[in-house]
């Protein structure tokens, strides 16, 4: 990467420097690459952990990646869960919350369903997506 600097003097002003390197000096498209690698990464992580497709993987990671970008800002509303839960589970974050909780009290029928229903949308098994949510509660 070329670092050389070309600089002029300005009567009266001083240097100005123009950096002829290939650099790109654009913000927004620097965090923009950076954005994009962050969700290759989460993307990599769901298709493993799920064994998902790469499409629905790059969708989990996306929605991922924004979930946690709102998150690190402020708290999500139920409203913002649930539609978060939705896309990537089919069903509302409410319910999978007293499924969970039902889990550990009765038979887990409920826990079992919303399983069922989560591996239709995103086309694994039940298992898979039991392990990957045992794996999210830990960390």
């Amino acid at each position: 990467m070329d670092t050389s600097y070309t600089y002029y003097w300005y009567e009266g002003k001083g240097f100005r420097f123009s950096n002829t390197g290939e650099f790109p000096k654009d913000f927004e498209t620097m965090a923009a690459m950076g954005e994009a690698k962050a969700m290759g990464v989460i993307s990599t992580k769901f298709k493993l952990s799920l064994n998902l497709s790469e499409e629905r993987s790059r969708e989990l990671g996306k929605l991922y990646y924004r979930w946690q970008k709102l998150e690190s800002k402020r708290e999500l509303t139920d409203a913002e869960k649930s539609i978060f839960a939705t896309e990537a589970f089919g069903v509302s974050y409410k319910d999978a919350e007293v499924a969970i909780a039902a889990k550990m009290v009765e038979d887990g029928k409920a826990y079992k369903a919303i399983l069922e229903t989560a591996a239709k949308v995103n086309r694994t098994t039940p298992e898979k997506i039991g392990q990957f949510l045992e794996e999210m509660a830990i960390e």
